[in-house]
């Protein structure tokens, strides 16, 4: 350890105290050049004997708070043999070694291990952070006496309509939400708590936590420009290409179809027609398209956009069958499973725009759950969904 100056070592020095003190004999002058040195109980018990002395001493108490925090950090964490583990005065954390004889919290420590550059570099911006909330708060003080002043104009205008001099309102109406929402929006803003903005949704206005690694920055309108440009340029390219393709005649090889539309950074291996339009992928987009064309179609085969929306799954299985009295001698019976089935049939089956594949795999799922139904019907044993109800 690299002795402090003299300067340092000087306004170190206090009074040296030694009543009852048997092993600590030392001043803290003389301390900061041997600590190094010593063992930790020894500088522990230092620090305990002549804490009330050091205590008006800023600089002195950095030096031993920052030494016992350094020398608890080495302290061996093994257990030993005989079960116990190494410790500094009875203790095995600094934490509980300082407030035990301080009566003090743990900050006060921390407090001081911290260098005079921090504090001041912290003070400096709780300061910064002050002004600029009492500049904020006058600034939109000001805005609030501009907008109110509009707002009167606004009235005023709107007082002069009358039949004999008709006015205008609509453009004066739509000045007032506009007018409102930015001084409301501006006051949230004031009020929000650091990493949050304000965002004004369908339902009213929200903070949200700002994700500042995830969400990218808006593109410069010369960025947008030149993305504007490249992607002019690749459908250019495209089109060059699916054009010349072609022109060629049915007995040349097959034509290239350029890159990828969706990544654009593969070649495209397949064109996917579809009804409102296509275009050329390689084989992981066009996987991805096919994989997403078929949770589609399962959505639309689902019961609530078959059935109708109060209708479900476990609805079709608990009340198949089942007879509602309406009053007035009308009765309402509810839809069973092979209802369900045969109007996905109607609308799914056989039709051109709907892959057969995965319409054909889904009604053969939905009669395998009807089989033990059927089946225990036919054994006169009835639904064990009616037995439960």
């Amino acid at each position: 350890m690299k002795p402090l100056p003299d300067k340092v070592v000087a306004a170190l020095a206090i009074a040296e105290r030694t009543e009852g003190c048997e092993t600590v004999a030392l001043s803290l002058a003389d301390l900061t050049k041997t600590c190094a040195h010593l063992d930790g109980e020894v500088l522990g018990e230092y620090v305990e004997r002549n804490w009330d002395l050091a205590v008006g001493n800023a600089l002195g108490l950095m030096f031993l708070v920052k030494e016992m925090k350094r020398r608890f950090g080495l302290l061996d964490r093994k257990k030993r043999v005989d079960g116990t583990y190494r410790t500094i005065r009875g203790f095995t954390s600094f934490d509980k070694w300082f407030t035990s004889f301080t009566g003090k919290s743990r900050r006060l420590a921390y407090y001081l291990l911290e260098t005079e550059e921090q504090k001041h570099k912290r003070n400096a911006e709780r300061r910064t952070s002050e002004k600029k909330k009492d500049t904020d708060s006058t600034a939109f003080l000001s805005r609030c006496g501009d907008t109110k002043k509009t707002l009167a104009e606004i009235q005023r205008k709107l007082n002069f309509h009358t039949q004999q001099t008709p006015v205008d309102v609509k453009p004066l109406y739509a000045q007032i939400d506009p007018t409102i929402n930015a001084v409301f929006q501006e006051f949230l803003t004031l009020i929000a708590p650091d990493g949050y903005e304000v965002r004004q949704g369908d339902r009213g206005w929200w903070m949200t936590k700002k994700h500042e690694d995830d969400e990218p920055e808006p593109p410069t309108p010369e960025e947008k420009k030149a993305q504007r440009s490249a992607a002019a340029k690749k459908t250019a390219k495209t089109r060059a290409a699916n054009k010349a393709a072609q022109s060629k005649p049915p007995s040349a090889a097959p034509p290239a179809l350029g890159e990828c539309e969706w990544c654009g950074d593969a070649p495209a291996t397949e064109r996917i027609e579809k009804r409102f339009g296509g275009g050329n992928f390689c084989a992981k987009c066009a996987a991805l398209d096919r994989k997403s064309d078929r949770k589609y179609l399962i959505r639309q085969m689902g019961v609530q956009r078959v059935m109708g929306k109060f209708c479900t799954l476990k609805n079709l299985v608990e009340l198949s069958g089942k007879t509602m009295d309406m009053g007035g001698g009308e009765t309402y019976t509810y839809p069973t499973m092979q209802n369900y089935v045969a109007r996905v049939r109607e609308e799914f089956l056989g039709k051109a725009r709907h892959d057969q594949a995965v319409v054909v795999e889904h009604i053969a799922r939905l009669e395998k759950k009807t089989e033990p139904a059927k089946a225990l019907a036919a054994a006169g044993g009835g639904c064990p969904e009616d037995e439960a109800l």
